[in-house]
């Protein structure tokens, strides 16, 4: 699941590839809601996974791998960067 792959590395392309995956089937918070459901043996950490997709740092040095889809990776930052705070919010129950 590319949500855990980007918190455990941030490497461009699963940034790219949650972010199609976001924008075209399941939102951020849902896939974070079906965690325990996929994954039941494991704890998951939602505060370092909520985090870790808003880390680019490790990922601003690859090269843009090539995208069958129009995004930026300026664009795909800001996407995860609102996602995280709707994700968080809907986890807490603040919404």
């Amino acid at each position: 699941m590319k949500i855990i792959a980007i918190s455990q590395r941030s490497r461009k392309r699963d940034f790219i590839d949650l972010y199609w995956l976001c924008k075209n089937q399941e939102p951020v918070s849902d896939i974070l809601q079906r965690l325990p459901e996929q994954y039941p043996t494991v704890a998951h950490d939602y505060h370092h996974i909520i985090k870790s997709l808003t880390y680019f740092a490790d990922a601003e040095g690859e090269p843009m791998p090539k995208c069958f889809f129009k995004a930026s990776w300026p664009e795909i930052k800001r996407f995860f960067a609102r996602e995280a705070t709707q994700a968080a919010r809907k986890l807490l129950k603040l919404n």
